[in-house]
């Protein structure tokens, strides 16, 4: 079974750094109101990226497969949290955007369905207790 491993390492204050196998590093803060120095993404920001970013890597793998050009993708997301700790997320909304002149809108929609369905590793941790939702938006210019 494939398994992951990480080595964090205090930096100080509240920052952190994490560093994978092949020596990747992503660089974590606690925001300025709780003391750090905001230099960096929280955890749960991470999170929230590692979310739609995992969904964001199935979907233009599809579309690759599907030999769609795309000028252009962003996604954007929002997520609420619990006012009381754990602050986890309650719910998370998804907006896909995708731009590009051929782009075959249910191509677009089954892209997303399979990401969110069948290949979205950190999305079915998370759904087991937050609401997620998701929409996207197509600009053919």
């Amino acid at each position: 079974m494939p398994s992951v491993k990480m080595l964090i390492n205090w930096q100080g204050k509240f920052n952190f750094s994490a560093k994978n196998e092949n020596g990747l590093n992503v660089h974590f803060d606690a925001p300025s109101d709780f003391g750090g120095d905001g230099a960096a993404l929280t955890p749960m920001e991470n999170v929230l990226a590692s979310l739609v970013v995992c969904s964001g890597i199935h979907i233009i793998d599809f579309l690759n497969k599907r030999r769609h050009k795309l000028n252009d993708f962003s996604i954007n997301a929002f997520a609420d949290r619990r006012e009381e700790p754990p602050r986890g997320f309650t719910e998370i909304k998804i907006e896909y955007m995708f731009k590009g002149e051929e782009l075959d809108e249910n191509d677009v929609k089954e892209a997303i369905k399979i990401s969110e369905e069948k290949y979205w590793s950190v999305g079915s941790m998370l759904k087991e207790t937050t609401k997620i939702k998701s929409a996207y938006l197509i600009n053919r210019e």
